[in-house]
């Protein structure tokens, strides 16, 4: 994807659960994230400005700590087609929480 981004992201391959539409999950990964955004691989092209929640594990050795996870609300900004059959999901995250779960 093209760089439109005005933060610094950090590279990374993580698991995240994409819940949209009020009724709907996909997985995917993360390729990168940042305070306000996260680019996400997707088997399934989502449209521009729909809200989506966020739900990943917060690496333990970035945190130093296990079982903490976030959850954020975003919204999309673009998407993009990548190799496979697969969507680079950039995401504007609007507000989040960070929750423990053994």
């Amino acid at each position: 994807m093209d760089e439109h981004r005005r933060r610094t992201r950090a590279r990374t391959n993580l698991p995240v659960s994409v819940k949209y539409a009020g009724m709907y999950e996909m997985h995917g990964n993360a390729v990168n994230i940042g305070t306000r955004g996260m680019l996400v691989e997707l088997p399934r092209r989502l449209d521009t400005g729909t809200v989506v929640e966020l739900v990943f594990r917060l690496p333990t050795q970035v945190i130093h700590a296990d079982g903490v996870w976030l959850r954020g609300r975003a919204h999309v900004l673009r998407v993009e087609p990548l190799a496979a059959g697969n969507f680079g999901v950039a995401t504007a995250i609007q507000d989040y929480e960070v929750f423990r779960q053994a």
